[in-house]
């Protein structure tokens, strides 16, 4: 078993915690190798956070000894640090992570063959829902919903 890194909105991290996201498509860039592992394989989630208080103008190094930061999704900074950036979630640091999944299934299929249950397994009410946020990342790309590219579909729970 082994771990790989993967990207979630803070949106996506709150259907997450309620289990309503377990499943997420990403374009297939690589045809040979899938970038998140096989079945059986864990995925540690990374989001949008920061440092907080004292901690915020450290290094991530010395933020990790203290364990003083917030997660976007959480919406509980406090008002003393609303002011202070986000930090990117491609810049979390696996130390960082609180959310760790477990890889149960992997697809390939096209794009818009997403069924109505499967909306719902995105955290998202339709597939219409589903269409607006894909195309709030990918719509200027050649992944766009219109385009209907191969996806990979990435079942997973939370452990």
């Amino acid at each position: 078993m082994r771990e790989h890194p993967i990207i979630f909105s803070a949106s996506s991290v709150r259907a997450i915690f309620d289990g309503t996201k377990t499943q997420t498509r990403r374009p297939l860039k690589n045809k040979n190798k899938c970038p998140y592992g096989v079945v059986g394989d864990r995925l540690w989630v990374r989001e949008t956070w920061k440092a907080t208080g004292l901690f915020a103008w450290c290094s991530i190094e010395s933020t990790k000894a203290c364990e003083r930061f917030v997660y976007k999704a959480d919406n509980t900074q406090p008002d003393r640090d609303k002011h202070l950036k986000w930090r990117p979630s491609i810049h979390m640091p696996r130390w960082a992570s609180r959310i760790m999944l477990e890889i149960t299934d992997i697809r390939l299929e096209w794009l818009r063959s997403i069924t109505p249950r499967d909306a719902m397994h995105e955290g998202f009410q339709s597939t219409n829902d589903f269409c607006v946020a894909w195309d709030s990342v990918y719509s200027k790309t050649k992944f766009s919903w219109d385009e209907n590219p191969a996806v990979r579909v990435i079942t997973f729970r939370t452990e």
